[in-house]
């Protein structure tokens, strides 16, 4: 299992002097433990733990305008803690997930007009 960890690196700088001052380089560990990910589960994207839903699920919901709330309502096998915690590794990577989420959206309007009949229809199977 692979849980994911992001090291964040911020600089500190303490005046010693009217002339100098001292930088500071500072690691912050930021955990996320409801998320993780593993090649061959679900594409290797990540995933709240012990779930099939991607993080990039809970991002298009609450873009959609769903409340945490009414995401944990909809998903009732989910608490508030592994939604928010979703989200706030979507808000950490959300060039990555933004990116995932727009090839996921690609290959839907493929398969749509693949299948598409001009019926109005959308034939699936």
């Amino acid at each position: 299992k692979i849980y994911n960890t992001k090291l964040i690196f911020e600089f500190l700088e303490l005046p010693l002097n009217k002339n100098k001052t001292i930088k500071y380089k500072l690691k912050t560990k930021i955990s996320h433990p409801y998320i993780w990910q593993k090649e061959g589960i679900c594409g290797g994207v990540p995933v709240i733990k012990g779930t099939r839903i991607s993080v990039a699920t809970i991002a298009e919901l609450e873009k959609s305008g769903m409340l945490v709330d009414e995401i944990v309502v909809s998903y009732p096998h989910l608490n508030h803690s592994q939604v928010y915690d979703a989200l706030s590794y979507y808000y950490e990577n959300k060039r990555e997930i933004d990116k995932e989420i727009k090839q996921q959206n690609h290959e839907l309007d493929i398969l749509t007009q693949k299948n598409y009949n001009g019926s109005g229809k959308i034939i699936l199977g």
